[in-house]
């Protein structure tokens, strides 16, 4: 039986931005059977003053600031919003066109689809963001000029993981002029700190501050609480932060099997990933065209590849080896684990698998700090991700193919068959693969990157070509 949502009012109530300290806040306010909240959330982007970025607030245009913070106080709200469903939206201070309200409905219905669904919430017509029918598109400068297109800077988003080494091994291959950018709100800067100084890139620390009365709400048995879509809004933020240090690229790691989902739910596709896949880049590329600035695009470097391909990647960048995780254990706000990866979660057991072809087995097992191919507890997590039973996690991780293709070539170093897990591939999993040269040839061959800034498209061309 789905879960009943709340009738009460939902407002985008007001946002500001102090060009000088670079700090800006969002208004929000929630009535909720008569109660009253209100929150305010502060985005400190007070790293850019730092000499090194040559910020400088007198090259702005305050139109296109506005606009991106308009952009920012929607989906920072969707923490806030969340917590009662509101059936009732409202924004106090800008209009939306019919087409801003139809994009924002999208990314709330889709970004929150693993949400509803845990909650067992009926989405279907809940989101319903108001909309002027008179609004017009706001968006008057001419595209960049041919010169800042060949600009070779870029915008890195920084995660923890390996998607952001191959990604920025990749740039400084090809002679990008690279600034790093991380969103913290947790433990992030934490654990990427050693990793940016291995980088040795200025890097741009962005801290969100949530307002803590909404900690203390999500502590209620009232209160609905799950997955948001986090990607969405380090995309919003490094293309804002990109505009504001004059940089025509933001680009961040996602890579192609986030266009996949986990289960179907009310005849639709529930992704986990959906704000990392790239119906919501190509959405968020055009709302950005149409009604923030055509100065800046963002775009993912690694959409193109595939999980099994970028570890391969990174198995050649052994100084990261010790100080890149994506294990989400620690990517929670009040995470206290000393570890980097925990050893018994979705991400650690697939990025264990797909790293096991190309990092020696005593290289690997001294990076998780035990052999997950020996955790008989774990056969169960091996066998969603194989896609034997069960539905796809709840996580970031890759596609059955990957994990398959995987071990069969760790199979066929013999480093790990005598252990449980690839004793139980060898009798069960093996004889289903009709060919391993098929699986190969997909997932080692690029999806069309076509749709990405041209300057950047050789990178893939080289990449594969070699």
């Amino acid at each position: 039986m789905t879960k009943r949502t709340s009738d009460g009012i939902f407002v985008f109530d007001s946002h500001s931005f102090d060009s000088t300290t670079c700090q800006a806040k969002f208004s929000y306010r929630l009535i909720h059977e008569g109660e009253k909240f209100d929150f305010v959330e502060t985005l400190d982007l007070s790293d850019l003053l730092d000499k090194e970025f040559d910020y400088d607030a007198a090259d702005l245009d305050f139109d296109i600031v506005d606009s991106y913070l308009e952009t920012l106080h929607l989906i920072l709200g969707i923490s806030y919003w969340k917590t009662f469903c509101s059936k009732e939206i409202e924004i106090e201070d800008y209009t939306l066109t019919k087409d801003q309200a139809e994009f924002w409905n999208t990314v709330y219905t889709k970004g929150l689809g693993e949400f509803f669904y845990k909650n067992d919430i009926d989405y279907r017509d809940l989101v319903d963001f108001p909309y002027d029918e008179t609004a017009q598109n706001n968006i008057v400068q001419p595209s960049p000029s041919r010169t800042k297109q060949e600009r070779k800077e870029v915008l890195l988003g920084i995660g923890g993981g390996k998607d952001s080494v191959v990604a920025y091994e990749l740039l400084k291959k090809h002679g990008y002029a690279i600034k790093g950018c991380i969103l913290e709100s947790g433990r992030e800067h934490e654990i990427t700190k050693k990793l940016v100084q291995l980088m040795d890139i200025d890097t741009i620390i962005i801290e969100r501050k949530l307002d803590k009365e909404l900690f203390e709400l999500n502590g209620r048995k009232d209160v609905f609480n799950g997955h948001i879509p986090i990607s969405a809004i380090i995309a919003v933020v490094l293309s804002f932060v990109a505009y504001l240090l004059d940089i025509p690229f933001c680009t961040v790691g996602n890579e192609r099997s986030a266009n996949y989902g986990n289960v179907e739910y009310f005849g639709e596709e529930i992704n986990h990933q959906w704000s990392k896949s790239q119906e919501f880049e190509k959405l968020f590329q055009d709302y950005c065209a149409h009604y923030i600035t055509k100065k800046v695009q963002y775009f993912s470097l690694l959409r193109p590849f595939s999980e099994l391909y970028i570890a391969k990647m990174f198995s050649h960048f052994k100084k990261y080896f010790h100080c890149t995780t994506s294990c989400n254990t620690n990517f929670t706000i009040f995470s206290k684990s000393d570890e980097i990866w925990c050893g018994s979660c979705p991400k650690c057991v697939f990025i264990f698998t797909i790293f096991s072809p190309f990092i020696p087995k005593e290289e690997l097992v001294s990076i998780f700090k035990k052999n997950l191919f020996e955790e008989k507890r774990l056969l169960s997590l091996f066998k969603e991700l194989l896609g034997i039973e069960g539905a796809k996690p709840f996580e970031c991780v890759g596609l059955p193919d990957e994990m398959k293709l995987a071990l069969y070539y760790s199979y066929k170093k013999g480093e790990y068959n005598e252990t449980p897990i690839m004793q139980f591939f060898v009798n069960e999993v093996l004889p289903t693969i009709d060919s391993p040269e098929t699986l190969e040839k997909e997932l080692f061959t690029p999806d069309d990157y076509s749709y990405m800034p041209s300057l950047f498209s050789d990178i893939i061309y080289e990449t594969f070509g070699s």
